[in-house]
């Protein structure tokens, strides 16, 4: 049976992200990175990438929606956020160094320290549509079309 779609405010946590560090061995690795994104407070995953037009506040009716409070800590998602980060921005580099007339060739794993990342974190709803059909439900983020879920509501078991 189809019903109206409803819409729920979920909380997400913005990131605005920079470093810039330089690691040092045999030879000088630079690692830089800047950029934004999200941790879905609800989920606590991570969505990086350019977050446009948000807006400080807006105008929401005060009828049929629910306001989702969040199940990830700011702790939390920051703590996941770095984790992410580092891994993203690891370098693998092959060195080279000479000693007398002998070639040595060593591979070194390059990441950045937490203590040189800069992340700024801020607590934001975005709306998300869920679409009831006959036998299943989807969750639409509002804010980017992105496809958070899809429940099927029958007894189905998916092996």
């Amino acid at each position: 049976m189809y019903k109206a779609p409803t819409v729920e405010i979920y909380p997400c946590m913005v990131l605005q992200v920079s470093f810039n560090t330089r690691k040092s061995s045999v030879q000088i690795v630079d690692l830089k990175g800047e950029g934004e994104g999200y941790v879905n407070a609800i989920t606590g995953e991570n969505y990086f990438g350019k977050c446009k037009d948000i807006q400080d506040n807006t105008f929401v009716p005060t009828q049929h929606y629910d306001i989702k409070q969040p199940v990830v800590e700011k702790m939390d998602a920051l703590n996941k956020a770095m984790d992410d980060i580092i891994r993203e921005h690891t370098k693998e580099v092959r060195l080279n160094e000479m000693i007398g007339d002998t070639i040595i060739f060593e591979q070194k794993v390059f990441a950045p320290e937490p203590a040189d990342i800069k992340i700024e974190m801020e607590l934001i709803h975005f709306p998300v549509w869920e679409l009831s059909g006959g036998r299943d439900t989807i969750e639409i983020n509002g804010y980017d079309g992105h496809i958070l879920g899809v429940k099927v509501t029958n007894d189905a078991e998916f092996v």
